[in-house]
């Protein structure tokens, strides 16, 4: 069956519309059978649709983002119980690491080891289920990679750079920050007397160890964003508790851009728990900011590099020993130590980015990658990371833009608008008009527009790893 180009679009937009409802169902349902009840209509609907049938569509950039929802869900339905088997690993708290899940004992672990003895991770209990899950990884993507090549080829908005440029970025990140991320990291962790970052949140931002969410939600809704949009905001963001145990805080999108949950977590005392917080967060609003008149592809991006970007900005402004100071009033030592944390984080992350994409987009073997992680990164990897960066490459590649891009509009935006530019009045329209566009913009136009090309993605990381950067 052919679709006139109308009736195509206007019945893509209905399923996605549909689509993105059931599953914002199933992340806030509570109990189990009322998401396998979800799981199961998210299935039969995904498996309604054929590409072929909708190339009518296509002809402009809404088409072929409709085009690329339809391409990427498709791939992501198929890896639907994998993925829920991952989520189940990851996140689960564990006795055999203290009431922690794998993935935060995998990024204090990532975080605090020293230079010389790299985490032995390979020694954890869990490490066989986590090898078992990884083979079954390698499998899927094999099955998928035909789609996963063909969904590549879409020339959307948001589409990820070709694979050699995507390895050319990565390795640029990774040769011109290594020395700086090494010492953000080594000064942030490497100081006797306070090896956890947590006791430093609990202390200056006054929340006990198992903080009520809303309490974290609006400490960062009264200080990272500007004051105009407060009153707008408050109607569309909806901040909650947990609805079922998790280890992390996210988002869920229910209605874009007029209704949107920001989910707390179980924990928040610890430094992936807020950076992650601050990472919903910043999504959360950059979608909330979006046209609600315009295009479900564009109010529900599919990598969003764009949202993510604001995210990676506002963790790159906790950073920032000046906002702590004025927005927290942190002393000008508790501010210095712990902007040394996020930025420690935040480079920790832009290179693990950047090795995951090197990883899927170049031509070395998975052995001597590893080994250059153990002595770069003092982090060791198992074959999951292989699969898990093939398997989800566009997402990966998203991400590493996404940060890069960061980077470089905080640079520019206090270029622009000073150190204090999240309260400047002259920078909020300029910035609002740029989230409107939702996914229309990638994030490396929304930095053209915002900033023009006034730096490069290896000045950026520099600037903010060097301690000199941040003016105090």
């Amino acid at each position: 069956m052919t679709f006139p180009v109308r009736d195509a679009k206007t019945y893509l937009r209905n399923e996605l519309s549909a689509y993105y409802h059931e599953r914002a169902q199933y992340e806030m349902a509570r109990a189990g059978d009322e998401r396998d009840a979800i799981a199961a209509r998210m299935a039969r609907r995904s498996e309604r649709w054929s590409g072929e049938e909708y190339l009518p569509a296509a002809g402009d950039d809404e088409g072929q983002t409709l085009l690329a929802h339809l391409e990427w869900l498709a791939l992501w339905q198929g890896g639907e119980a994998l993925r829920r088997s991952w989520r189940s690993f990851l996140l689960s708290p564990r006795p055999e690491l203290e009431g922690h899940s794998w993935d935060e004992a995998f990024w204090s672990r990532y975080l605090a080891p020293t230079a010389s003895e790299p985490p032995a991770l390979s020694g954890d209990p869990l490490w066989g289920t986590l090898e078992g899950l990884s083979s079954q990884t390698v499998d899927l993507c094999a099955q998928q990679r035909t789609r996963l090549e063909r969904f590549e080829r879409i020339p959307w908005s948001d589409a990820s750079p070709a694979r050699a440029q995507r390895l050319e970025l990565a390795q640029q990140v990774l040769q011109q920050s290594a020395d700086e991320a090494a010492e953000a990291r080594a000064r942030f962790f490497g100081t006797p007397g306070d090896p956890h970052f947590h006791r430093w949140l609990r202390a200056h931002l006054q929340l006990p160890a198992h903080a009520l969410p809303r309490e974290v939600w609006r400490t960062l809704f009264g200080h990272s964003l500007p004051k105009a949009w407060m009153d707008f905001l408050s109607r569309r963001l909806h901040l909650q508790s947990a609805t079922r145990p998790r280890a992390l805080p996210r988002l869920v999108a229910t209605r874009p851009p007029q209704r949107l949950h920001l989910q707390g977590a179980r924990r928040y005392a610890s430094l992936l728990g807020w950076s992650l917080a601050i990472d919903a967060f910043g999504q959360a609003t950059a979608l909330a900011l979006s046209d609600p008149a315009s295009s479900i592809v564009y109010r529900q991006p599919l990598f969003g590099t764009l949202a993510r970007t604001l995210g990676a900005l506002l963790r790159l402004l906790w950073s920032t020993p000046h906002f702590l100071r004025r927005e927290l009033q942190l002393s000008a030592q508790e501010s210095t130590r712990v902007a040394e944390g996020f930025r420690a984080l935040y480079l920790s992350r832009l290179r693990l980015s950047a090795r995951l994409v090197e990883l899927d987009a170049g031509p070395i073997a998975f052995p001597r990658w590893r080994e250059s992680l153990i002595e770069s990164e003092s982090l060791e990897l198992p074959q999951a990371a292989l699969a898990w960066a093939q398997w989800q490459a566009p997402l990966v590649g998203g991400g590493l833009r996404a940060e890069i891009a960061a980077l470089q509009l905080h640079e520019g935006l206090r270029d622009l608008f000073d150190e204090d530019w999240y309260r400047n009045p002259r920078s909020a329209p300029a910035l609002r008009a740029c989230f409107e566009a939702g996914a229309k913009l990638s994030a490396e136009a929304a930095l053209r527009e915002l900033v023009g090309s006034r730096t490069s993605a290896v000045s950026s990381a520099k600037e903010a790893a060097h301690p000199g950067s941040v003016s105090g």
